[in-house]
């Protein structure tokens, strides 16, 4: 099943792609691409906020613009 950046549906659902986020900003984002979501996560946000929030979930920065191997790559490594 075709997908978002060529990657199948149920592939792009076991990214682990995680930003913490409430009820009122997953109505806003719904099914976006990270790259558009992203940013609606980070409003009002300071820039040390969404450092702080990245390094807590392991993503690393600019992770929203990455290819999900390259992302897989990037996360795990700084999980490990």
């Amino acid at each position: 099943m075709p997908g978002v950046n060529g990657l199948a549906v149920s592939r792009r659902g076991k990214n682990a792609w995680n930003a913490y986020i409430d009820w009122k900003q997953n109505i806003k984002i719904l099914d976006a691409a990270q790259s558009e979501y992203y940013p609606i996560v980070c409003e009002g946000m300071s820039e040390e906020a969404i450092r702080k929030m990245e390094a807590e979930n392991a993503l690393p920065h600019g992770w929203q613009n990455t290819e999900y191997t390259e992302f897989l790559e990037k996360r795990r490594a700084s999980m490990a």
